[in-house]
């Protein structure tokens, strides 16, 4: 799993998928996740991505380490390193009960689920106990 830092904040989560389909580096993703203000409507400025092998991790890593997104004419310079949690399994057990899958979270900020060979979206499960909103 790769934490990507310095997104500009005015992306959104399918903004950003969009930018990174664009580079050619969306095919082995599994997991998304761009953290979102609700308040602001606005990114914290890093993103979470679990892709299906280490070899596709390096390959995300080497074509986004140093990379400037395109839409917002940011200057930001896109920096990547290992997230705190790894793995498909980890990450998806991490948020199915955390905050951001509460009732008063929108569907667009939630984390993203991917099925890496056709890039289609899989509904995230609900969680499995009753979260605060």
């Amino acid at each position: 799993t790769v934490m990507v830092q310095n997104v500009a904040n005015r992306y959104t989560p399918r903004l950003l998928l969009n930018a990174f389909r664009d580079l050619g580096i969306d095919h082995a993703m599994d997991l998304f996740y761009l953290p979102m203000d609700f308040r602001t409507h606005t990114n914290l400025g890093y993103c979470f991505i679990n892709l299906t092998s280490e070899g596709a991790a390096q390959e995300f890593r080497e074509a986004v380490d140093g990379a400037v997104l395109p839409v917002f004419k940011s200057k930001k310079i896109l920096v990547t390193s290992a997230a705190r949690v790894q793995g498909f399994r980890e990450n998806f057990l991490n948020f199915r009960n955390s905050c951001v899958m509460g009732r008063g979270v929108p569907p667009e900020y939630r984390p993203i689920i991917r099925d890496p060979a056709t890039g289609q979206e899989i509904p995230f499960p609900p969680p499995t106990r009753s979260l605060k909103s």
